[in-house]
């Protein structure tokens, strides 16, 4: 499995990805807030 991560910047209920570039057409991406990918990745 390949794991790619890029901020984003919150637009209402949507996010905006700082790097779409990394991402391919219809990938399938979680969004995470800061804080959570922090308690997610340390456990």
């Amino acid at each position: 499995m390949n794991k790619r991560f890029s901020e984003g910047t919150k637009k209402g209920r949507f996010a905006e990805i700082t790097d779409p570039d990394i991402f391919q057409d219809h990938e399938e991406v979680i969004v995470f807030t800061r804080e959570e990918f922090g308690w997610i990745y340390r456990s």
